[in-house]
């Protein structure tokens, strides 16, 4: 087991990405075919034309090589976790009470590096995310939004951007927020400290989420606005938009139109092909047996695989929690997917049974990882070594290539969940 480091955290057992990041915003699509190449990274906008959008190299990331431990391993103690690629987790460390910063930490071998990119007084940090490669950050705190470029030594952080939520893309080149009633993204260059170029805007809409493409070509909201006609449910919806403004609504019923219940925090593969969120509806697909209870799905914008996402016919969604048999949750719920950058690997959490035989109480929020190629699911928080019985784990990130899993942990005999530990473990069903 690794030196812990003495980090304080105000986690809700088994919370998810934030209270804002669980707003989800719904969509109704009419959406016309959609003719993009997941492989072609050009854009038809103007709007990055006049900045350096080169994608870092990761050679002055802090990260440094991926670490894989040999069984589950505390990273830290008294975290929140925003963030995790391979090598680095991203965290909120606690000062006080209630006063935090955002901290990267590397992990290897070796011990552990903290890097910290605000060095003055913080206030308290409410987002963070990191490019694939763990050299540009964005962090969100109660006075402004903040990017980052490490240098090799320090944080060099620069640009106090008017808005409320922010993302940087895998790439590190561009980056969204949230600004008023808009949801905006603009490129970022690579200078250190980072530039801005030219801003442009996805959609008139107040949503509570924005992960995306590795470019940040196509970006993935919820929201309670209808953003297509259709959407009548006046509940949380998934709609992917690209950077030419085109909307898709992705969480329909099977056979089209409103669903019956809620759908929110979807994430995105880099390419664009796969989404993944929660819900709560029961008529996204027709074999959902366990009513109301809150799933996990998986939508593929592209099954015959010709580079055209969202034809007629040739969209498929899926269910993602539910044991390797097909058994589904027969009460509690699960949520806040985690994807791989080609999307195959999908980690989450939470407190149903029926995934896992070792499971035997709903009381006890626990995260999976799901092979979409092999159709498998595991449990990843086993309660052997590091995890007591009555521990609850959530937030978990999935690293970009799959290799290994981060999650959040509060221990089951703190009844405030006012502390909670970081953990690392290797993904069971990598190969």
């Amino acid at each position: 087991m690794r030196t812990l480091i003495p980090l304080t955290l105000l986690l809700a057992a088994c919370g998810g990405k934030g209270d804002d990041a669980n707003r989800d915003t719904a969509d109704d699509s009419t959406t016309s075919d959609t003719n993009d190449d997941p492989t072609d990274t050009d854009t038809d906008t103007d709007s990055d034309t006049d900045t350096d959008t080169t994608p870092t190299t990761g050679l002055d990331g802090p990260c440094g090589s991926p670490y894989i431990p040999d069984a589950i391993e505390v990273m830290t103690v008294g975290t929140k976790l925003y963030a995790h690629v391979d090598g680095c987790v991203v965290v909120q460390s606690i000062d006080t009470y209630n006063t935090g910063r955002v901290q990267v930490i590397q992990l290897d071998d070796g011990g552990q590096t903290v890097t910290d990119p605000v060095p003055a007084t913080p206030s308290f940090t409410q987002t963070a995310t990191i490019s694939d490669d763990g050299s540009v950050l964005q962090f969100l705190d109660q006075e402004a939004w903040h990017v980052g470029r490490y240098d090799g030594d320090v944080w060099q952080t620069a640009a106090n951007l008017t808005g409320f939520l922010s993302w940087i893309s895998p790439d590190g080149t561009w980056a969204v927020f949230r600004d008023g009633s808009q949801m905006k993204g603009i490129s970022v260059d690579g200078a250190t400290p980072p530039g801005f170029g030219s801003e442009l805007i996805y959609a008139d809409t107040v949503a509570f989420g924005a992960e995306m493409t590795a470019d940040g070509e196509w970006i993935v909201i919820n929201t309670t606005d209808s953003l297509v006609a259709g959407d009548i449910n006046y509940e949380d919806d998934v709609y992917a938009i690209n950077k030419a403004g085109d909307i898709v609504w992705l969480s329909q019923a099977e056979g089209g139109g409103t669903t019956d219940g809620r759908s929110t925090n979807p994430v995105i593969s880099h390419d664009g092909r796969f989404v993944a969120f929660d819900s709560t509806a029961t008529d996204l697909i027709a074999t959902d047996a366990n009513g109301r209870v809150q799933d996990v799905f998986l939508v593929d914008r592209d099954v015959d695989g010709n580079g055209v996402f969202d034809e007629q016919g040739q969209t498929s969604t899926s269910l993602i929690s539910a044991s390797t048999g097909g058994t589904q949750a027969t009460n509690g719920g699960y949520q806040q997917a985690s994807l791989t950058d080609d999307g195959r690997f999908v980690a989450f959490h939470g407190s149903g049974l029926g995934l896992d035989p070792a499971v035997t109480s709903f009381s006890e929020f626990n995260v999976y990882v799901h092979d979409t190629q092999t159709g498998t699911t595991q449990l990843v928080s086993t309660r052997t070594g590091v995890l007591a019985a009555r521990d609850s784990a959530g937030e978990a990130h999935i690293s970009p290539d799959g290799e290994t899993i981060a999650f959040g942990g509060v221990p089951g005999a703190m009844n405030n969940g006012v502390f909670a530990n970081i953990y690392l473990a290797a993904n069971p069903l990598f190969n």
